[in-house]
């Protein structure tokens, strides 16, 4: 956990850096000014999970789904993303026999981006998670096993392709304790999404 979240500082760092270092060398020039442009678009993929914390909670990564919509901000080289993606993981315990709970969440990240020669886009920020549903294999409601929010940073990259396609993978390390039965037993997150995105409007 702390070796990601320094490698973001270090990304983000080393990106605002460079860039100021080009701004201050580069000729300026007369003209119109660039404006922002914006990109939304849909996106669907994978999502592999991880869930760590006490003996009790089998840690082999998951697979799961992921899908939603993104809006991305530019100018020039630098903008910001948000997205709201719906996700699908499956969890197992280890007590006495296995019980299998299938979770559904809302991630909401907040990203800085960098974009490298027009079509490689690194990104780094924050991401809030709230859990929509929980429930066993027999369709019990076990929602209150898990606290509702989750905060996570997130470090990934984007290719955009031609056919306004994009594909993308991150990795996503979560910091908040979900577990809501037990204070002393910890359980946290930490996953990779692999995913193609479809760019459907830019402006």
């Amino acid at each position: 956990m702390k070796r990601i979240l320094l490698l973001t500082v270090i990304m983000v760092a080393f990106i605002c850096s460079g860039d100021a270092f080009a701004q201050s060398y580069r000729p300026k020039k007369k003209g119109k000014k660039i404006l922002p442009t914006a990109t939304f678009g849909v996106k669907a993929g994978l999502n592999v999970e991880q869930m760590r914390g006490d003996k009790a909670i089998d840690t082999n990564f998951k697979l799961g789904a992921v899908g939603g919509i993104f809006l991305s901000v530019s100018k020039k080289h630098m903008g910001g993303r948000v997205e709201a993606l719906v996700k699908t993981v499956r969890y197992s315990t280890k007590n006495s026999s296995y019980v299998h709970i299938r979770t559904t969440s809302l991630d909401i990240p907040f990203l800085y981006e960098y974009t490298f020669f027009d079509r490689l886009k690194v990104m780094a920020g924050p991401q809030l998670t709230a859990i929509i549903s929980a429930k066993r294999a027999n369709g019990m409601d076990v929602k209150n096993n898990f606290k509702n929010c989750d905060f996570s940073a997130v470090l990934g990259a984007d290719v955009d392709l031609p056919l306004r396609l994009t594909v993308g993978v991150r990795i996503i390390q979560g910091f908040v304790n979900i577990n809501n039965t037990l204070p002393s037993s910890r359980w946290r997150n930490s996953s990779a999404q692999l995913t193609v995105g479809f760019r459907l409007v830019k402006m």
